[in-house]
């Protein structure tokens, strides 16, 4: 990633010091060098977060094996979404807890209390 930065700068830095084309053609390529970091920004930040996601995943299968059984991935990811997205619009700490048992529940098996405050620790490191 960072590589691409230095030789997008570097081009941009040549193309301007032996006056290749118009102001507008280093513009360009600074804008486009600049998209180009941006999407690679964003990639990354995607790939830490499904990396979080799948933790976070492997966790919770480890920690809550009755909460966990004949449960497929995505459902277990959704026990974390869900609370990432309550809090980024401001929702508390005990507000965002009282929403895992309903989340976390899985044929009539109920988190405790104690396990609802556990996964909550489990899900506020995925979340961005």
């Amino acid at each position: 990633m960072r590589s691409a930065r230095v030789l997008g700068l570097a081009a941009a830095t040549i193309c301007v010091l032996v006056s290749c084309g118009s102001d507008t053609d280093a513009t360009t390529v600074t804008a486009e060098t600049t998209d180009t970091q941006d999407e690679m920004d964003r990639a990354a930040e995607m790939a830490l977060y499904h990396a979080e996601l799948d933790a976070f995943v492997a966790a919770f299968r480890a920690g809550y094996p009755e909460l966990a059984r004949n449960r497929n991935d995505a459902s277990i990811a959704h026990i974390a979404i869900e609370p990432c997205i309550d809090l980024a619009n401001g929702a508390d700490e005990q507000t965002v807890t009282a929403t895992i048992p309903a989340l976390a529940e899985y044929r009539g098996t109920i988190p405790t209390p104690e396990q609802m405050q556990q996964i909550y620790t489990l899900v506020v490191p995925v979340c961005p």
